[in-house]
């Protein structure tokens, strides 16, 4: 644990001091790109609970979203939308940017021409509803429903199999968090894009899981 802890403590200095120089040398992208780069490694490796508020989820998909913008250029846009009332709510760490991360590889990066990527959180009654929308190149009837049954039915075993191991993850995760009371869709066309629709119980910012889901 001890050893675990130190690591990322060298790294954030060795990148802040990459920044710095960058700086100095008036490489302002590779400055931003590097102080991204840091947001998203603190988020992964800070202790604690495996839950996050949207809030702080949100910030980890706007540093990795604005990192892919610097690979893919005028060919990725992203716009994102959150209720203020949902940013306290919380969800596993690093579930909605695995979505995001699959529509940039598997939408966007395999389309020539420009797209967007669209994030949208809000709450439908008691249930948080987050939308990703990705413009890219899509997928046939077949792969969609082959994509929402793994994601309807991801275990642990499915973890073992290989594929898209981050989707699953997510999806198991907050299958556990939930006590199986999350609701998976993925809609879309191929040539179009793709559409996956995450709803779960509001899980409270100061509550334990189970006392959300319970409504105490």
């Amino acid at each position: 644990a001890l050893h675990s802890q130190i690591n990322p403590h060298f790294l954030f200095n060795v990148l802040e001091s990459i920044r710095m120089h960058s700086i100095l040398k008036k490489e302002n992208e590779t400055a931003d790109m590097v102080a991204k780069l840091a947001v998203m490694q603190r988020q992964y490796v800070e202790w604690g609970n495996d839950s996050v508020s949207i809030f702080q989820e949100i910030e980890f998909v706007k540093a990795y979203l604005a990192l892919q913008k610097y690979r893919f250029g005028e060919r990725l846009n992203y716009d994102i939308e959150v209720d203020r009332e949902c940013e306290n709510f919380k969800i596993p760490k690093l579930t909605i940017v695995t979505f995001v991360e699959n529509a940039c590889v598997h939408g966007i990066e395999s389309k020539s021409s420009p797209g967007w990527i669209f994030v949208r959180i809000g709450r439908q009654g008691e249930r948080l509803e987050i939308e990703i929308e990705d413009t890219g190149s899509g997928m046939a009837e077949a792969k969609l429903t082959e994509l929402q049954n793994n994601m309807c039915n991801a275990d642990i075993e499915m973890l073992k199999g290989g594929g898209r191991v981050g989707i699953i993850n997510a999806c198991v995760r907050l299958k556990m968090v939930t006590e199986n009371r999350v609701e998976f869709r993925v809609e879309g066309e191929e040539g179009v894009g793709t559409t996956v629709t995450i709803r779960i119980p509001c899980l409270q910012e100061g509550k334990t899981d189970a006392e959300s889901i319970a409504g105490r």
